[in-house]
């Protein structure tokens, strides 16, 4: 998310966030990588509203740019971020078993995925924090506007105890390197 936000300050969109863009080294310092489709939202200078190009992958892509209505920003990259989120908690994007086509129909058409979307017997309520619930729930809002910025986001209770630099360098990398690396 911090890496997110910088890209963002800096006028640029990803386009393309998910786990498989997510490098974690054994110091488990997490790295965002594949700027192949990354775009600048500054012109000769100035900041643009909004691009219109239809790149990405499918899963992980906002109604917005599937759409080519009105175009979009960098909201769609935290649109990616929710759904990275639920990829990594089940090891699979919401509708990566559909065709991309039926991806795009079921992003569309459909309420935003959450993870009730994957029909399993887990207790999401069990397993998973309200708090993280509700920062996917809002990542994952269908009208862009009603989406958080980056720095809205870090504000938000899930990412609280990661506030703190001290917090984030210590107990957080120690605890991923025992868990992951």
């Amino acid at each position: 998310l911090l890496g997110l936000k910088y890209i963002h300050d800096n006028g640029q969109i990803h386009r393309d966030i998910k786990a498989g863009n997510i490098l974690l080294d054994g110091c488990a310092y997490v790295r965002i990588a594949d700027f192949g489709v990354s775009s600048w939202l500054i012109d000769g200078g100035n900041r643009r509203e909004h691009t219109t190009t239809f790149v990405g992958t499918p899963c992980w892509m906002a109604p917005e740019v599937m759409e080519q209505v009105e175009g979009y920003e960098y909201r769609a990259d935290i649109w990616s971020l929710g759904i990275t989120a639920l990829e990594l908690c089940k090891g699979y994007a919401p509708y990566a078993k559909y065709a991309p086509m039926k991806v795009l129909l079921l992003t569309i058409q459909e309420d935003p995925p959450s993870l009730h979307t994957y029909n399993d017997s887990d207790d999401v309520n069990v397993l998973w924090s309200e708090s993280f619930r509700s920062m996917i729930a809002w990542c994952l809002q269908k009208d862009p506007s009603k989406r958080p910025t980056c720095a809205k986001l870090l504000a938000h209770p899930h990412f609280m105890p990661l506030a703190n630099a001290d917090v984030r360098a210590a107990e957080w990398r120690e605890r991923t390197k025992r868990e992951v690396c």
